[in-house]
């Protein structure tokens, strides 16, 4: 059942999606009625799943569900992969690369990279320092957006490749 994103509690499980490129309006404003037509019929064992979806900076699809009402079951988050991978196919984008890293460059411009080769070119260029904001793609509650989404690199899971650079 699709709830409006900010209707959902601070305490709903939260999933982020970085696309690997800014999308357009057209483009997200796309994406996100896809993703809420899903929603609509979301169900765990025959229950449905409050659940609402929100594109923030032209470059997250953040979905998050009120597990306080019904739990997402592992095949329920299947359904939810499959729609994302649909999204990928449909609108050429990728989602589920799990080491992607968003950044914001020194006028505040989001930026998105990979892991691996590209993580260590932009720590030479010195595009990503320890004071760098990289967004947290891993948190798990709404509320955590407010308060620790974006942090200094030196904060996150990349810490020690910063220390090394």
């Amino acid at each position: 059942m699709y709830v409006p994103f900010h209707e959902l509690s601070d305490q709903s499980r939260l999933w982020i999606y970085p696309f690997d490129r800014t999308l357009d309006a057209a483009e997200a404003s796309a994406v996100l009625e896809k993703v809420q037509n899903f929603l609509q019929s979301w169900e765990a064992d025959g229950n449905p799943i409050q659940a609402g979806a929100e594109i923030r900076h032209h470059h997250f699809l953040l979905i998050a569900a009120e597990e306080s009402v019904q739990k997402v079951s592992c095949c329920a988050y299947d359904r939810l992969t499959a729609c994302i991978q649909k999204l990928e196919e449909t609108f050429g984008i990728e989602l589920l690369r799990r080491d992607r890293i968003v950044y914001r460059d020194g006028t505040g411009a989001l930026c998105s990279t990979a892991h691996g080769a590209d993580l260590r070119a932009h720590l030479q260029a010195k595009d990503i320092t320890a004071r760098t904001l990289l967004a947290d793609n891993t948190l798990t509650q709404k509320g955590q957006l407010s308060t620790s989404w974006f942090l200094p690199a030196n904060q996150t899971w990349i810490k020690p490749f910063v220390a090394s650079h």
